[in-house]
């Protein structure tokens, strides 16, 4: 996200430049790790990118060291939704 906030980013009338795509990887969540999308104002939790792919905000990942306040590409190739516990 560089130097942007997650609210900056959604903002509809914000310049930054949604190429998602092309940010670099900051971390890896590992096979069967569970995280938390940050839902946003409009409570969907999806945002796309400048090719129309949606993606997921990370707010937080469950484990030591797991990935936060970054994307995950919203793809049921990549991640599961679960239920609560």
């Amino acid at each position: 996200m560089g130097p942007h906030s997650i609210q900056e980013i959604e903002d509809p009338g914000s310049k930054v430049n949604l190429n998602i795509g092309s940010w670099p990887v900051v971390g890896t969540l590992k096979p069967g790790q569970n995280f938390e999308i940050y839902l946003g104002p409009s409570g969907l939790g999806v945002l796309y990118d400048a090719q129309r792919q949606p993606w997921f905000f990370i707010e937080k990942s469950e484990g030591t060291g797991g990935p936060s306040n970054c994307f995950v590409q919203a793809n049921s190739s990549f991640v599961q939704p679960v239920q609560p516990q």
